[in-house]
């Protein structure tokens, strides 16, 4: 089954119609023309490569808080995907911010990147893609002629959420999870 693209610069209405369809039919879609700048992106995925390369000991120092505050650090090993099987542990490591200013939260900026863009960047990243997520759930409520299209926007907007970083290591060619 081929993934469908969805162009969000065409009409609203096409785009809504092509967004449900795919959501309906395979459960997920490509987005194109989106609205999100690639430098934007590319700012992102250098924020993203810059803390992975800082040692295991200052990265540890931005520990995971805890799943109330989904922020912080999570090492190699330290997730699996399925806690009812004999999985193997996940070998990805994370990095988890939360909006600015969330109220009873905050974000745990690693000082040995405040002279770079590290946070500005990721800020914006995450404005920009929370903007976009709400645009995506305005969609489907008015394609699904909710009586309030606006339903799925009130139940998601200002509530808290995250934006993980991922970085997964290479793996060993006899490793199990290859």
């Amino acid at each position: 089954m081929e993934i469908p693209t969805i162009d969000l610069s065409v009409e609203e209405s096409v785009a809504t119609v092509e967004l449900l369809t795919a959501l309906e039919t395979v459960g997920f879609a490509t987005l194109v023309n989106h609205g999100v700048p690639l430098t934007l992106i590319d700012k992102a995925f250098v924020a993203s490569k810059n803390f992975f390369a800082l040692p295991l000991a200052i990265k540890n120092e931005y520990i995971f808080q805890g799943h109330e505050s989904n922020r912080g650090y999570i090492a190699p090993g330290s997730e699996t995907h399925d806690l009812e099987k004999d999985c193997l542990p996940d070998p990805k490591e994370t990095f988890d911010i939360g909006k600015e200013n969330e109220p009873g939260y905050s974000n745990h900026w690693p000082e040995e990147l405040a002279d770079s863009s590290f946070r500005d960047d990721l800020t914006c990243y995450f404005r920009t893609m929370d903007d976009l997520y709400l645009r995506l759930m305005k969609m489907i409520g008015v394609g699904l002629k909710l009586p309030d299209p606006d339903f799925f926007v009130k139940q998601c907007n200002d509530q808290h959420e995250n934006l993980r970083l991922l970085h997964y290591h290479a793996l060993p060619p006899d490793h199990p999870n290859k």
